[in-house]
């Protein structure tokens, strides 16, 4: 009997101390600012997760181009919370991919985060979501473009910028 009690504190216990995500509001002028400076120079994305997540684990998987070892053009990183950050830009005049995998928070929430985060990327090139679950540069001009997927257990969002 006290061992079912004991385990019925514990699951209490945990349920109530888990933390739920909640994804941090972009600060578009701020990731705008970041973007402008060398060391961050245009990756806002990467920006907004540097400044708003402790990283779990340093740049892996990283590629570099054949004519610059010096460039990275692709890697992995992840971030607390379960974030994992994938930038692929290895293709000459193939654009900036990112694949970033986000816990679980409402549409809604997720929603009104790309947004934000759009704004800070292309702050004159307003955007619109041509449906349900893709945001992108208004008429489909050169620009960046998301793809949103639920995932179940988390979203995935498929970044493209390029023209």
């Amino acid at each position: 009997m006290h061992r079912f009690l004991l385990f019925g504190l514990l699951i209490l216990l945990y349920t109530g101390c888990k933390k739920e995500f909640r994804l941090a509001t972009p600060d578009s002028e701020g990731l705008k600012a970041l973007a402008s400076q060398g060391d961050y120079y245009g990756d806002v994305l990467h920006i907004y997760f540097t400044e708003n997540y402790k990283a779990t684990s340093g740049k892996k998987d990283i590629k570099t181009l054949d004519y610059d070892p010096d460039y990275e053009c692709g890697y992995t990183q992840e971030f607390e919370g379960g974030i994992v950050f994938k930038k692929e830009a290895c293709i000459e005049a193939g654009g900036v991919n990112w694949a970033i995998h986000l816990p679980k928070v409402s549409e809604e929430e997720l929603r009104s985060w790309v947004e934000n985060i759009y704004a800070a990327e292309l702050p004159d090139f307003p955007g619109e979501w041509t449906s349900e679950m893709e945001y992108g540069t208004r008429g489909g001009e050169a620009g960046c473009y998301y793809s949103l997927a639920d995932k179940g257990v988390h979203w995935q969002v498929i970044v493209w910028c390029g023209s």
